[in-house]
Protein backbone atom coordinates (compact mmCIF):
# COMPACT_ATOMS: atom_id res chain seq x y z
CA UNK A 1 0.00 0.00 0.00
CA UNK A 2 1.34 3.40 -0.99
CA UNK A 3 1.64 6.10 1.67
CA UNK A 4 0.50 9.52 0.49
CA UNK A 5 1.43 11.54 3.54
CA UNK A 6 3.16 10.94 6.85
CA UNK A 7 1.78 13.27 9.50
CA UNK A 8 4.30 15.10 11.65
CA UNK A 9 4.86 13.39 14.98
CA UNK A 10 3.34 14.90 18.09
CA UNK A 11 4.35 12.20 20.54
CA UNK A 12 7.63 12.02 22.44
CA UNK A 13 10.54 10.74 20.36
CA UNK A 14 10.31 7.31 22.05
CA UNK A 15 6.83 6.72 20.59
CA UNK A 16 6.68 4.30 17.67
CA UNK A 17 3.21 5.19 16.38
CA UNK A 18 3.09 7.13 13.13
CA UNK A 19 -0.09 8.39 11.50
CA UNK A 20 -0.12 8.05 7.72
CA UNK A 21 -2.59 8.76 4.94
CA UNK A 22 -2.69 5.77 2.62
CA UNK A 23 -3.71 5.56 -1.01
CA UNK A 24 -6.85 3.56 -1.82
CA UNK A 25 -6.37 -0.18 -2.32
CA UNK A 26 -7.00 -0.10 -6.08
CA UNK A 27 -7.17 2.46 -8.92
CA UNK A 28 -10.93 1.84 -9.13
CA UNK A 29 -11.21 3.10 -5.56
CA UNK A 30 -10.58 6.62 -6.89
CA UNK A 31 -14.01 7.62 -8.12
CA UNK A 32 -16.48 10.47 -8.12
CA UNK A 33 -19.48 9.93 -5.89
CA UNK A 34 -22.85 11.64 -5.55
CA UNK A 35 -23.32 13.72 -2.41
CA UNK A 36 -26.73 15.06 -1.44
CA UNK A 37 -26.98 18.84 -1.20
CA UNK A 38 -27.33 18.63 2.62
CA UNK A 39 -23.99 16.80 2.88
CA UNK A 40 -22.29 19.34 0.62
CA UNK A 41 -23.63 22.17 2.79
CA UNK A 42 -22.33 20.49 5.96
CA UNK A 43 -18.92 20.00 4.36
CA UNK A 44 -18.84 23.70 3.45
CA UNK A 45 -19.58 24.56 7.09
CA UNK A 46 -16.73 22.29 8.22
CA UNK A 47 -14.37 23.98 5.75
CA UNK A 48 -15.40 27.45 6.99
CA UNK A 49 -14.89 26.36 10.61
CA UNK A 50 -11.50 24.94 9.67
CA UNK A 51 -10.47 28.32 8.23
CA UNK A 52 -11.58 30.00 11.46
CA UNK A 53 -9.54 27.59 13.61
CA UNK A 54 -6.55 28.21 11.38
CA UNK A 55 -6.95 31.99 11.72
CA UNK A 56 -7.33 31.82 15.51
CA UNK A 57 -4.50 29.37 16.16
CA UNK A 58 -1.96 30.75 13.70
CA UNK A 59 1.24 28.71 13.76
CA UNK A 60 -0.21 26.23 16.27
CA UNK A 61 -2.65 25.04 13.58
CA UNK A 62 -1.38 22.19 11.39
CA UNK A 63 -3.24 22.38 8.10
CA UNK A 64 -3.51 18.80 6.87
CA UNK A 65 -6.55 19.62 4.68
CA UNK A 66 -8.69 16.96 6.36
CA UNK A 67 -12.47 16.71 6.62
CA UNK A 68 -12.39 15.10 10.07
CA UNK A 69 -9.77 16.76 12.23
CA UNK A 70 -8.89 17.93 15.71
CA UNK A 71 -9.27 21.61 16.58
CA UNK A 72 -5.57 22.08 15.79
CA UNK A 73 -5.97 20.55 12.30
CA UNK A 74 -4.20 17.29 13.10
CA UNK A 75 -5.80 13.93 12.32
CA UNK A 76 -7.48 11.80 14.94
CA UNK A 77 -6.01 8.43 15.73
CA UNK A 78 -8.30 5.56 14.82
CA UNK A 79 -8.76 4.57 18.48
CA UNK A 80 -10.21 8.04 19.24
CA UNK A 81 -12.75 7.72 16.42
CA UNK A 82 -13.63 4.17 17.50
CA UNK A 83 -14.13 5.31 21.09
CA UNK A 84 -16.46 8.13 20.00
CA UNK A 85 -18.38 5.72 17.73
CA UNK A 86 -18.90 3.20 20.55
CA UNK A 87 -19.98 6.00 22.90
CA UNK A 88 -22.57 7.12 20.33
CA UNK A 89 -23.84 3.54 20.09
CA UNK A 90 -24.15 3.18 23.86
CA UNK A 91 -25.79 6.57 24.44
CA UNK A 92 -28.42 5.87 21.80
CA UNK A 93 -28.95 2.18 22.67
CA UNK A 94 -28.02 1.06 19.17
CA UNK A 95 -27.04 -2.50 18.39
CA UNK A 96 -23.25 -2.78 18.78
CA UNK A 97 -21.45 -2.91 15.43
CA UNK A 98 -17.97 -2.16 14.15
CA UNK A 99 -17.38 1.09 12.24
CA UNK A 100 -17.02 -0.75 8.91
CA UNK A 101 -20.64 -1.93 9.30
CA UNK A 102 -21.68 1.57 8.22
CA UNK A 103 -20.46 0.70 4.73
CA UNK A 104 -22.70 -2.36 4.67
CA UNK A 105 -25.68 -0.34 5.87
CA UNK A 106 -24.97 2.29 3.24
CA UNK A 107 -24.87 -0.39 0.54
CA UNK A 108 -28.25 -1.75 1.65
CA UNK A 109 -29.81 1.72 1.65
CA UNK A 110 -28.38 2.52 -1.77
CA UNK A 111 -29.82 -0.72 -3.12
CA UNK A 112 -33.26 0.30 -1.85
CA UNK A 113 -32.92 3.82 -3.27
CA UNK A 114 -31.77 2.43 -6.63
CA UNK A 115 -34.75 0.05 -6.66
CA UNK A 116 -32.56 -3.05 -6.74
CA UNK A 117 -30.17 -1.85 -9.45
CA UNK A 118 -27.19 -3.91 -8.31
CA UNK A 119 -24.86 -2.63 -11.06
CA UNK A 120 -25.47 1.03 -10.13
CA UNK A 121 -24.86 0.30 -6.43
CA UNK A 122 -21.75 -1.69 -7.30
CA UNK A 123 -20.28 1.30 -9.15
CA UNK A 124 -21.24 3.73 -6.39
CA UNK A 125 -19.83 1.61 -3.55
CA UNK A 126 -16.74 0.50 -5.43
CA UNK A 127 -17.34 -3.22 -4.96
CA UNK A 128 -15.35 -5.23 -7.50
CA UNK A 129 -18.16 -7.71 -8.18
CA UNK A 130 -21.96 -7.49 -8.14
CA UNK A 131 -21.99 -10.53 -5.86
CA UNK A 132 -20.27 -8.42 -3.20
CA UNK A 133 -23.25 -6.04 -3.17
CA UNK A 134 -25.77 -8.83 -2.67
CA UNK A 135 -23.58 -10.57 -0.07
CA UNK A 136 -23.19 -7.29 1.82
CA UNK A 137 -26.92 -6.65 1.90
CA UNK A 138 -27.55 -10.23 3.06
CA UNK A 139 -25.05 -9.69 5.90
CA UNK A 140 -26.75 -6.47 6.90
CA UNK A 141 -30.20 -8.06 6.87
CA UNK A 142 -29.20 -11.07 8.95
CA UNK A 143 -27.25 -8.97 11.43
CA UNK A 144 -30.31 -6.85 12.30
Amino acid sequence: MKFIYKFPGIMPKKATTTLVLKAPKTENSNRAIYLPRAVVEELRKVKAQQKEYKRLMGEEYHDCDLVVFQLNGRPYERCVIDKAFYKLIQENHFRPVVFHSLRHSSTSLKLKLRRGNIKAVQEDTGHAEARMVTDTTDLTRTAS
